[in-house]
């Protein structure tokens, strides 16, 4: 990792420049400035398909491996990804949120999709498209609406009277009037919702969903999020990757030199601290002639739900500050680690319906890093070992998972995870 400020932001530039050239197809629903601009600034909004959202995310983890950013993935509901891309010295960042589910027309009663828009779209051959001015202004109206934002906050009144000028000056009356109107009046009238709602009917046809299905879906997110969020405040951080990443380390540097961090744990003590786990290997491990490795993977389910059980206990009698776990309990369902084929149990299930979802950091380095400090694990192993934590953190519901590349020297590394982590604790 570069600690050179503008090497680190020329690199993350470079991953925005890649983002408007990319394999897959999303819409930008406002902002005139290029993404690269958008660094440091206000969120960039897509709405793409769930494969485009997928295929962006695989490569932002790529991007990471090559060295040119870290990156979070962070998501309460199946309708939206926030993906953040993070310069390598923790300084400059470039936010985008990726919906798949726009639910935010009609006071959020109707919804936009990527399918729904996209024979509507100025340039549907590029990567990221633009709707028409009067389409885009009209979503923007029931922005303003289902948010409930302030119109005279300066952000959005910018935007209004910016949207207003365009619109009067391609010949877009009444909505240019209707737009004029709220920027001045600092409230969306009903008529310019009516206005707006038609444009958006005719042209991209919002669908809605029944009263029930609506409050069904409303009530599962919100009991998966009660379910397996953890209690705020960071109280805990999960820190995890490969044997031999550098995690454990920096997690003993961090301790020292920050006053907010309280210490750390070790993970695998979360399972075999417990009495039933200790008779295991007493009385049935000497009969299955296995080393610990090996045992742990064949009990792999019932070490995944003692970790969540005294992680859960953990979090209830957390005090003030951060515990970093060095570990992650998605740890213990990934078996034959040190092989060239490291894969999940087939009770990896049990993550859908157990656990506590800590914000998490994955460390990642390139294998001849690896090598230097600890090998433990066979380079074909290595790759795959990121990849599927990677896959399965970040397609998950609710999940925060940060991948930190940690190719560079400790100092460098600290002080670029402290900026991460101040940013973190103020989210």
């Amino acid at each position: 990792m570069n600690s050179a400020p503008d090497n680190a932001l020329d690199a993350l530039r470079d991953c925005a420049s890649r983002l408007a050239r990319g394999p897959w197809k999303f819409i930008r629903l406002r902002g005139d400035e290029a993404e690269c601009d958008a660094i440091d600034a206000d969120d960039v909004d897509l709405l793409g398909t769930r494969e485009s959202v997928h295929a962006l995310l695989e490569a932002a983890f790529s991007w990471s491996r090559e060295g040119l950013c870290h990156l979070r993935v962070k998501s309460t509901s199946r309708s939206k990804v926030a993906l953040h891309l993070i310069s390598t010295d923790g300084m400059h960042r470039l936010d985008l949120d990726l919906w798949i589910e726009l639910w935010q027309i009609d006071d959020r009663k109707r919804r936009l999709i990527y399918q729904d828009c996209a024979g509507a779209v100025l340039d549907p051959g590029a990567s990221i498209q633009r709707l028409p001015l009067e389409l885009e202004a009209s979503v923007f109206i029931h922005h303003l609406v289902s948010k409930r934002k302030q119109v005279s906050a300066p952000k959005q009144l910018a935007r209004l009277e910016r949207y207003a000028r365009r619109c009067r000056e391609a010949g877009h009356t009444e909505l240019a009037t209707g737009l004029e109107a709220t920027a001045g009046g600092g409230a969306v009238s009903q008529a310019t919702r009516e206005t707006t709602l038609r444009l958006l009917e005719d042209r991209l046809h919002p669908q809605g969903e029944p009263a029930l299905r609506q409050l069904r879906r409303r009530l599962g997110t919100a009991l998966s999020t009660a379910w397996f969020r953890p209690p705020g405040k960071l109280r805990m951080l999960g820190m995890m990757g490969c044997d031999g990443c550098g995690k454990t380390t920096l997690c003993k540097r961090l301790a020292r030199d920050r006053k907010d961090i309280r210490g750390t744990y070790t993970g695998k003590h979360l399972y075999r601290k417990w009495i039933v786990y200790k008779l295991l290997v007493i009385f049935v491990r000497p009969l299955l002639f296995q080393g610990r490795e090996k045992f742990d993977d064949t009990f792999a389910p019932l070490a995944y739900l003692l970790a969540c059980i005294r992680l859960r206990l953990k979090l209830w009698f957390s005090g003030k500050g951060t515990t970093l776990v060095d570990r992650s309990i998605l740890d213990f369902l990934m078996i034959d680690r040190k092989t060239d084929h490291p894969r999940f149990s087939g009770f990896v299930w049990l993550s859908s319906v157990f656990g506590v979802r800590l914000t998490h950091i994955h460390f990642i380095v390139p294998f001849e890093r690896l090598k230097e400090r600890k090998l433990e694990m066979t380079e074909a192993g290595h790759a795959i070992y990121d990849q599927e934590m990677f896959r399965r953190f970040s397609r998950r519901t609710p999940t925060d998972h940060l991948i930190f590349d940690n190719r560079g020297d400790l100092d460098d590394s600290a002080a670029a995870l402290g900026r991460i982590l101040d940013w973190l604790r103020k989210d």
